[in-house]
């Protein structure tokens, strides 16, 4: 049927549904909209978190390179490896660390340890843990925290 051809009441009909199915967008528009004001208030609490831990945060991929960083660690590498390896952008080194507990966090244990960082020769207690992804990969979140007066007091009391 040509568009001359329509009644007027046909015209009418198709105008009403048009105006329903306007309505029926902005209403899934505000129900959108309302979506990413929760997942931006979300996303600013889990920001606001991680920058409040006082110590260190990073994660990295299961072949080593670094997937994020909270500040505090930005600050002390003094930029952001994203992509680098771990090894590298936290220790200077060149080879995998031979502390490194990933083989563990990436079989799903949670590793808790203290180390004496070559870097700055600072004491660390570190938590390290297994993050799996939706689509099915896994990553390793370290938090780290400096330890190093607590070790001094540690070793002066015993010596």
């Amino acid at each position: 049927m040509k568009e001359e051809d329509k009644t007027t009441k046909q015209l009418i009909k198709e105008l009403a549904q048009a105006r329903q199915r306007i309505i029926e967008l902005e209403a899934s528009e505000v129900k959108n909209q309302r979506r990413v004001e929760a997942w931006r208030d979300l996303w600013a609490q889990y920001e606001a978190m991680i920058e409040a831990f006082d110590g260190l945060i990073y994660i990295c991929s299961e072949n080593y390179e670094v997937e994020f960083m909270n500040q505090r660690f930005i600050d002390r590498t003094g930029y952001y490896p994203l992509g680098q390896k771990c090894y590298k952008a936290l220790h200077d080194r060149d080879d995998i660390c031979p502390w490194c507990v990933n083989e563990q966090v990436f079989k799903g244990e949670k590793v808790t340890w203290e180390v004496l960082s070559p870097k700055d020769n600072r004491w660390y207690h570190v938590v390290n843990t297994p993050i799996h992804h939706p689509d099915g990969s896994t990553s390793k979140m370290a938090m780290i925290q400096d330890i190093t007066e607590k070790k001094r007091l540690e070793m002066a009391r015993e010596g």
